[in-house]
């Protein structure tokens, strides 16, 4: 592979037009995306190791959080996701089906393959 740069993201950086790193977070140093839709950032985690409160947290300091979707890993703290219209839960996350239950107007199931439309 020729002509590859490796760049190494610690801090918010725009990765390309629309989104944006939202840099490390705690000590897993961990990174989500944020994606600009016209309703508000769609927030994509990875294993949401730093609390998925905290990367909703700080993704606020970008615009208004319009969605979230990824692995939540051991979030409980649903009431915080109230005022989301987009929930997504995937892989990792231990309290999915009660996600799903609480907010069945705004979560969706995810899997392989899954679309998902923002307006």
């Amino acid at each position: 592979m020729q002509n590859v740069k490796i760049v190494e993201v610690r801090n918010p950086t725009q990765v390309v037009s629309g989104i944006t790193s939202t840099g490390e977070i705690g000590t897993t140093k961990e990174q989500s995306l944020m994606v600009e839709t016209p309703s508000g950032l769609v927030i994509v985690t990875g294993c949401s190791h730093p609390g998925l409160h905290n990367i909703i947290r700080g993704a606020t300091r970008f615009g208004k959080v319009y969605g979230v979707l990824g692995g939540f890993h051991g979030f409980d703290k649903l009431e915080i996701l109230s005022d989301l219209r987009l929930i997504v839960p995937c892989h990792c996350t231990r309290h999915k089906r009660a996600i799903l239950l609480q907010y069945p107007d705004t979560s969706k199931p995810c899997g392989v393959g899954c679309v998902f439309e923002i307006p």
